[in-house]
């Protein structure tokens, strides 16, 4: 299957601005701040979330520690900034290609390929579960963004006639964003983990051809695994 534009499937949500890099007069400051948020993704990307700390960040951008909490005010919301910066890329990386299948499992592949940024997702994803935490509204938003795109992928397929007729798109979405977060916290403790394929395979269920075999590694406890647990 050739991909189609994003546009031509549904229209996305697109991607609130950050209250750090919103219009205004101050254009300085602004690409100061994304000079900032570029120099945090690839520290991250490269190091780790645990490993990197806001002086590396802040000299990776020839700015003080004050000078960068300045631009952001905490941590926190720096660091959503971070995760909202690299929603940016990953949705010009994405919305238009000739891949086959969901754009949830490529995304899913190319962080495997970051994995600190996988660790600072996965971070703040637990802690923006508290309403006062600058994430909380950046997850609510990027689910429903996501959900939205995934959706859009699912009605596709189906009017190609590459998924089962009468599947319900907006539970689907659901599920396939929570098997991806499931996935990637189950790879941060297990990186043989292909995260991607497995999504793939979850993909292929929902089709009308016969489901793709996938190759699963042998359980080190001792069985062989099969598709249906551990025999």
């Amino acid at each position: 299957m050739r991909g189609t534009p994003l546009l031509d499937r549904e229209t996305p949500t697109p991607s609130r601005p950050g209250p750090y890099d919103s219009p205004g007069p101050y254009e300085k400051g602004r690409a100061k701040r994304r000079e900032i948020l570029d120099a945090a993704l690839e520290l991250i990307a490269a190091n780790g979330y645990g490993n990197t700390s806001l002086q590396q960040i802040a000299d990776a951008a020839n700015i003080t520690k004050a000078g960068l909490l300045y631009h952001f005010g905490s941590k926190e919301n720096l660091l959503t900034e971070v995760l909202r910066r690299r929603d940016e890329r990953d949705i010009a990386s994405f919305a238009d290609s000739d891949a086959a299948g969901p754009r949830i499992a490529r995304i899913v592949r190319h962080n495997s390929e970051v994995p600190g940024l996988v660790e600072l997702y996965s971070a703040l994803v637990q802690e923006g579960t508290d309403p006062e935490h600058p994430a909380h509204d950046y997850f609510g938003e990027r689910y429903r963004r996501i959900a939205g795109n995934v959706r859009a992928d699912i009605r596709h397929a189906a009017d190609a006639g590459e998924l089962r007729p009468g599947l319900d798109a907006e539970m689907v979405s659901r599920i396939l964003i929570a098997v991806a977060d499931g996935l990637q916290q189950q790879w941060q403790y297990d990186r043989s983990i292909d995260m991607a394929a497995h999504l793939d395979y979850l993909w292929s269920l929902l089709g009308t051809a016969p489901a793709r075999d996938v190759d699963v590694p042998e359980d080190p406890a001792g069985g062989t695994v099969t598709s249906g647990g551990t025999a």
